[in-house]
């Protein structure tokens, strides 16, 4: 037998895939630290990046594990992409950050990837689902000069 989302989730109130999310998360003050630090090294390109990442953990589809995250990529040529976690009631078909930024840079016409300069991951700090190592992995492997950062966000109250 089939099993969709309302199988899984107790609550009936959470919004469908494409429906508006709300995860209410904002960086940690460690995270803002960084993003002044960033600033007072005209590094306006990770802080526009972190901007984009933040916003995509705040509408990630996350209902499942509760722990929603977001990613920014940034090319070399100024562009930045980005894109939040996609969770499935499955699991393993879920999309994690960095291939949702890549789809939006491929369908934007990034074209290729070492055209990345730095790409950046917004999630939670303890969360459950962690994707700073994978990303990590992943980045090193398709554009092994590109930075990677990370910074963590909290449930705002």
């Amino acid at each position: 037998m089939r099993f969709k989302p309302a199988d899984l989730l107790q609550d009936s109130n959470v919004p469908l895939l494409l429906l508006p999310q709300n995860n209410r998360v904002e960086f940690t003050s460690d995270a803002k630290k960084q993003l002044d630090v960033w600033r007072s090294q005209d590094r306006i390109d990770l802080v526009e990046a972190a901007g984009e990442a933040l916003s995509e953990c705040m509408n990630a589809y996350s209902p499942y594990s509760k722990c929603p995250s977001g990613a920014a990529i940034v090319t070399h040529e100024g562009g930045i992409y980005s894109g939040g976690y996609i969770e499935s009631a499955a699991y393993n078909p879920s999309m994690v950050p960095l291939q949702t930024a890549i789809v939006d840079a491929v369908i934007d016409g990034m074209p290729s990837y070492s055209t990345l300069k730095a790409a950046l991951l917004v999630e939670l700090k303890h969360g459950a689902v962690q994707h700073s190592k994978s990303m990590g992995v992943n980045v090193n492997q398709i554009a092994p000069d590109a930075e990677f950062k990370v910074l963590h966000v909290e449930w705002s109250v």
